[in-house]
């Protein structure tokens, strides 16, 4: 089940601020994580995102973690742009352009332990 929830307004991230996502959390795939609103700055150039994944609970053997992003906060809306398979964590960077919401799921991990996602603008 996921931590998806239609919370209004969602918290919003503008450039420069940073959010955790999943903090030394175990969650069963296929989580999902909350949903973050990535804030629109009125006249300034989108500087994107990038999502920090890390394993403190130690490292698994397998994983696959996803970067969903929607345009309209609903859950069916959600759509993989990114995805990670590297067991001792990752950095993804990427573009925001056309997309409004953004969040991550743990799509399957064999082994290991607890995950942290953060996503930063």
């Amino acid at each position: 089940m996921p931590n998806y929830s239609n919370s209004f307004p969602p918290f919003a991230i503008y450039p420069g601020d940073s959010v955790s996502v999943f903090n030394n959390e175990n969650p069963t795939p296929p989580q999902a994580s909350q949903q973050v609103a990535i804030g629109n700055v009125y006249g300034e150039d989108d500087v994107g995102i990038s999502v920090l994944l890390s394993y403190p609970g130690g490292n698994p053997t397998s994983v696959t973690v996803n970067v969903q992003m929607a345009d309209t906060d609903v859950d069916s809306a959600y759509v993989t742009v990114a995805s990670s398979s590297l067991n001792t964590g990752d950095s993804l960077n990427l573009n925001v352009q056309r997309h409004k919401f953004v969040r991550v799921q743990k799509a399957a991990q064999t082994g290991g332990g607890a995950m942290t996602a953060v996503i930063s603008r």
